[in-house]
C-alpha cells in the first residue's frame, strides 16, 4: 500500500510538472508573436524620475510605481551599479548594508553582453520605460548614446 501512495504521489507531481510546463509557454508562446512594443515618442530630456547613486530610498519608490505602470511610456534617468543577470542587466541601487534594489534595462539594438557595460559599472542611463513582452514585463529601454559609463 505504501508503494502505490508513492506511486500516485509521483503521478501528481509530474501531472502538475506538466501543466506549468504547459503553460508557462515554455515552447513556442503564440500570444508573444502577436505582442507589439509600443514606440510611442518619448522625450528622453524631460525625465519623469530622477535617481541618483545611492539613492536606495528612491529606488524604492520608484519601483513601486513602476510596477503599478504608473511610469509606462515615460522617460527616466538612473544613476546606478549595472549588474548582468543571466542574459539581461539591470541597473542598481546598493546600501552600505550590502542589499540592493533595482530595474531590468535593455540596449536598443545592443546585443547581450557585448554592447552593455561591464559588470559591476558605475552607469547613467537615460530611456523610457516600456512593456517589453505580452505578460507585462516592464524595462527601461535606452538608445546606445544615453548610457554613459561613470568614472569614480
Amino acid at each position: 500500500m505504501k508503494k502505490f501512495g508513492k506511486v500516485i504521489a509521483l503521478a501528481v507531481v509530474m501531472a502538475v510538472a506538466l501543466t506549468a510546463f504547459v503553460s508557462c509557454g515554455c515552447g513556442s508562446n503564440d500570444s508573444s508573436a502577436e505582442f507589439e512594443r509600443d514606440t510611442t515618442p518619448v522625450d528622453l530630456n524631460k525625465p519623469q524620475a530622477v535617481i541618483e547613486i545611492n539613492d536606495y530610498d528612491g529606488m524604492q519608490d520608484f519601483m513601486t510605481a513602476f510596477s503599478k505602470g504608473d511610469y509606462d511610456n515615460s522617460a527616466v534617468k538612473i544613476t546606478g551599479i549595472s549588474e548582468h543577470r543571466g542574459t539581461s542587466c539591470s541597473i542598481l541601487q546598493k546600501t552600505e548594508n550590502g542589499s540592493s534594489l533595482g530595474v531590468s534595462y535593455e540596449i536598443e539594438n545592443g546585443k547581450f553582453p557585448d554592447d552593455y557595460p561591464e559588470n559591476g559599472a558605475k552607469v547613467t542611463l537615460t530611456g523610457a520605460i516600456r512593456v517589453t513582452n505580452a505578460l507585462g514585463y516592464r524595462a527601461i529601454v535606452v538608445p546606445k548614446d544615453k548610457i554613459v559609463i561613470e568614472k569614480d
